[in-house]
């Protein structure tokens, strides 16, 4: 890709839940899977894609900040079957409010940092060479031209999803196999 080959990542989602979900079905993992299957599932997924790589092992940790049974904090540092690193940081306990998500890849060639609530906005891109960041300008070029209006890619994937553009079954496998090795790390 245009950053070369993904060495290192960062994957934070800062949310609000309050005591409602921890009082649910939710806050029982066996039901819900905490709050990494809950929360965190569809940006690990997004993380994975943009890697091309899965988690192959995690040292993880949780926390409790809500005075509740179940953790509303997840922080895990992985590393990839590629040899790259990373660290994933989820919450349920921000407060006030949901401060949002941000994903960091570091690569060979360059960096890309996404954010905003629901990672729908590209905060900061870095290049080693000018012809890696035209061609990254000439893609959001398109893609704005495509996109009128204000979308991120889970708006997207239910448009697709809604049009009959399923998902495969084993385009999940992935996510799925990295969440399980970060489950039985905790």
């Amino acid at each position: 890709g245009l950053i070369g080959t993904v060495t290192a990542t960062s994957l934070s989602v800062l949310f609000q839940r309050d005591r409602a979900y921890f009082d649910s079905w939710r806050s029982d993992v066996k039901k819900s899977g905490g709050i990494l299957y809950d929360i965190a599932i569809h940006y690990l997924d997004f993380l994975l894609g943009a890697m091309g790589d899965e988690i192959s092992s995690s040292v993880t940790k949780t926390y409790s900040h809500l005075d509740q049974a179940m953790y509303d904090t997840v922080h895990s540092i992985v590393d990839y079957k590629n040899g790259a690193s990373g660290s994933i940081f989820v919450t349920a306990a921000a407060q006030p409010k949901t401060l949002g998500t941000n994903l960091t890849l570091l690569g060979t060639h360059g960096s890309i940092v996404l954010g905003g609530l629901q990672l729908n906005s590209i905060e900061r891109v870095e290049f080693t060479s000018e012809a890696n960041r035209a061609q990254w300008d000439k893609l959001v070029a398109e893609m704005k031209g495509a996109n009128k209006q204000e979308q991120n890619a889970f708006t997207l994937m239910y448009r697709d999803l809604l049009l009959g553009h399923g998902v495969e079954i084993m385009s999940v496998a992935p996510v799925m196999r990295s969440l399980e090795i970060i489950t039985n790390s905790i």
